[in-house]
């Protein structure tokens, strides 16, 4: 697949599918609401290309998981 030109909160967001979470867990983990979470999800599956958050995770992981590792936003000072 190519690669795709996704924000910032697109790839926390796709990092976080890629770990399994629901988009309400998704939407705890990152202050956001799980609509505002499932409009990130549906971005990022048109840029992708993909169908469903496993396609989407396969994408993740050849693509991005060993150079951009997911740091949680409370984490950074």
């Amino acid at each position: 697949m190519a690669s795709a030109d996704l924000t910032e909160r697109e790839v926390q967001v796709l990092a976080l599918i890629h770990r399994g979470l629901s988009e309400k867990e998704i939407g705890r983990e990152l202050a956001i609401s799980p609509k505002t979470v499932n409009t990130h999800r549906n971005n990022i599956y048109r840029a992708l290309r993909v169908h469903t958050a496993v396609e989407a995770a396969v994408w993740y992981e050849r693509n991005y998981y060993d150079r951009h590792l997911y740091v949680r936003p409370s984490a950074v000072a």
